[in-house]
């Protein structure tokens, strides 16, 4: 019984941050391909908290939404995507552009949260 009240509350949350995600109708969203993660505990338990993740129901929910919607869902290399200017025209890569929950591009300017 618990775990089902879990797993409603966990849908809940997904499909609110999709739709917040979604509100403004972006063409392209890109999620960080965490794929690599799975398995890599050394844990038993830590490694079954992992894989109850939302991940896969993420997933689906966002390849639902952004079809239905008319935007593209990519998947990304996490690889320095904390590091690169969001501005398309830009994509200036360098460690100094975060700074904690911020993100400031020293190429173009753009502004905005990390």
């Amino acid at each position: 019984m618990k775990r089902r009240r879990g797993e409603a509350a966990v849908k809940t949350i997904v499909g609110a941050a999709v739709r917040q995600a979604l509100k403004n109708r972006p063409a392209v969203v890109a999620i960080e391909d965490l794929s690599h993660l799975r398995g890599r505990t050394k844990s038993r338990k830590l490694s079954r908290i992992v894989s109850r993740w939302a991940r896969s129901h993420l997933k689906e929910r966002l390849e639902f939404r952004t079809e239905a919607g008319g935007s593209r869902l990519e998947t990304v290399n996490a690889a320095y995507t904390s590091q690169i200017c969001a501005n398309p025209a830009c994509g200036f890569v360098h460690r100094d552009n975060r700074h904690g929950d911020r993100f400031h591009c020293l190429h173009c300017g753009w502004d905005g949260d990390s």
